[in-house]
């Protein structure tokens, strides 16, 4: 006869390992080490390679941080790090905001004109006027050898503009047909209500301005002059 422990006592299952889950934690282990060995390659070499000329692989046989204070000693780069970290900053907030509101504008079916608009913001994307004039447009508003340089002409990016647009118009409209029945104004709707639930969205289209912002380098050769505004790129 058996006692009442040994029936409630619940039966241990382990888990089968199969093939398949060992071919994969290689896979997974050989990715991981593809990815993560050039980081510590460069970071292993940046205490030794550049004085020493030998490229330690796996660890240095000697270590110096005169590399980092070379670099810390260069007022160009330490004026174009801060250059690129403030136009990184700035740069994505304005794209946030300039797409996010022409996205919310165009997801409405109802707005004036709105295949007008859509044209106006297509056609660029297929035809560009050249480097020419485009430096003569910046230099006759005043962009050239200057901060904004960076910001405005980077601020509006129709790809991005189209997948605000696309996630606006998949929220409910119940939710801002009920804000606008609480006497809620358009600007609160948007603000309140809409860009809440955007935020995977948004955080996509700031991950694409902040890479693009602080990847630009040509910017800086075509449109400024000296130091005072170069970048780290």
């Amino acid at each position: 006869m058996t006692s009442d422990k040994s029936i409630m006592k619940p039966r241990r299952h382990h888990k089968r390992i199969e093939a398949f889950d060992v071919v994969n934690v290689i896979v997974l282990v050989i990715l991981s080490f593809i990815i993560i060995y050039p980081f510590y390659y460069a970071v292993m070499n940046s205490f030794n390679a550049l004085l020493t000329h030998e490229p330690a692989f796996i660890i240095n046989k000697k270590w110096t941080i005169m590399p980092y204070k070379i670099v810390f000693n260069n007022s160009t780069i330490l004026r174009g790090c801060l250059i690129s970290v403030l136009r990184t900053l700035a740069g994505t907030g304005a794209s946030l905001v300039i797409c996010s509101c022409a996205a919310y504008a165009m997801s409405k079916n109802y707005l004036k004109f709105r295949p007008l608009y859509m044209l106006i913001f297509i056609i660029p994307t297929f035809f560009g006027g050249g480097q020419i004039p485009v430096y003569l447009n910046l230099k006759t508003l005043g962009l050239t050898n200057s901060f904004l340089v960076y910001i405005i002409p980077k601020a509006f990016a129709f790809f991005w503009m189209v997948i605000l647009m696309t996630n606006f118009r998949n929220i409910p409209t119940e939710l801002e047909e009920a804000a606008y029945m609480d006497g809620a104004s358009t600007i609160r709707v948007f603000t309140t209500i809409v860009l809440p639930v955007s935020l995977p969205a948004l955080a996509t289209i700031a991950l694409y301005a902040a890479v693009s912002q602080w990847n630009s380098w040509y910017d800086t050769a075509y449109y400024t002059s000296g130091n005072d505004l170069i970048t780290l790129s």
